[in-house]
């Protein structure tokens, strides 16, 4: 049994171009984790990235917000140490560095400068530790900007990177009805399988393919399911999401509307893995980018 005195209270956040999220968790020396508590707040931050290549003002003041809510949360918590990682939308504008500064000197969190193959291997470390992966495993953590892929089996990871590819600038560049148009949809679809194609991730087929991060939680919340989603389900939303606005895909799902906005883009992006992969089943699964790091602080990797 882990010695509380020799345990920490740590706020994991995940800055996304999507979403913010954070996780509380008890960290103990010898590695364990105990994850207590978690918000999420839908700010956009990475609206519009890949035309100004930079954040915009009103994002930026939107997600400040969304951190000093949590901030004050990991507070009463009784959290003494915050780690965060900020995603692609960060990663790749002009004013990200200045935008991370900003967040250290108010809120005190330090956020980690990761490759987008860091991340893919966080974000896997995180699912590893919520579910049991055996067989073939294909993980897709599907941000608003970028998409992280691991194939694995066992301990063996045939592909582990990121890419640009995600469900905000898919709705950014090709999404512009509400509902989106089922011509839309098959636009952001083909667009998500030429960038994985050349992963490789069709050699990998007849595994599961678990997806996480918010395009696959809220897939399940539609579905009505976690597990056992099969590749003609998942269609079959495709579909049913030219059909329902954003508003009402919100109220479904209890989302905000603004990421029930990009969530089609998202699911295109799953229809085009299972196009290419064949899973034998679809999970929409736990764990991630914020699981990861709360293990990589418990084993002293991250500071």
């Amino acid at each position: 049994m882990s010695d509380p005195a020799a345990s920490t209270r740590v706020a994991a956040f995940d800055i996304g171009s999507n979403s913010i999220k954070m996780t509380i968790a008890t960290v103990s020396v010898d590695g364990d984790v105990h994850e207590s508590a978690s918000m999420t707040k839908t700010t956009r931050l990475g609206e519009g990235i890949d035309k100004t290549g930079r954040l915009s003002d009103d994002r930026i003041a939107a997600t400040i917000d969304a951190l000093g809510e949590m901030s004050d949360r990991a507070t009463s918590d009784g959290v003494t140490k915050r780690l965060g990682v900020a995603t692609e939308a960060v990663r790749i504008a002009s004013n990200g560095a200045d935008f991370l500064q900003t967040i250290n000197q108010r809120f005190g969190i330090s956020i980690a400068t990761i490759s987008g193959d860091e991340e893919a291997a966080l974000a896997y470390d995180g699912l590893a530790a919520t579910m049991p992966l055996d067989g073939l495993v294909i993980m897709a953590d599907i941000g608003g900007a970028s998409t992280e892929i691991v194939a694995a089996t066992g301990e063996r990871k045939d592909i582990s990177q990121s890419l640009p590819l995600g469900s905000g600038r898919l709705t950014d560049r090709l999404v512009v009805s509400n509902p989106p148009s089922i011509e839309e949809l098959h636009a952001c679809r083909d667009a998500a399988t030429a960038t994985l194609t050349p992963t490789g991730v069709g050699a990998h087929q007849g595994g599961k393919l678990y997806v996480t991060g918010g395009t696959g939680e809220y897939m399940a919340r539609l579905i009505g399911q976690q597990s056992g989603i099969e590749p003609r389900e998942v269609k079959g939303l495709l579909r049913r999401l030219t059909t329902i606005s954003a508003e009402q895909v919100a109220e479904f799902a209890d989302i905000p509307v603004a990421r029930a906005k990009v969530l089609p883009a998202g699911i295109a992006i799953v229809v085009s893995l299972c196009d290419l992969a064949k899973p034998v089943e679809v999970i929409g699964a736990p764990g991630g980018v914020r699981t990861g790091l709360l293990l990589a602080a418990a084993r002293g990797s991250l500071t």
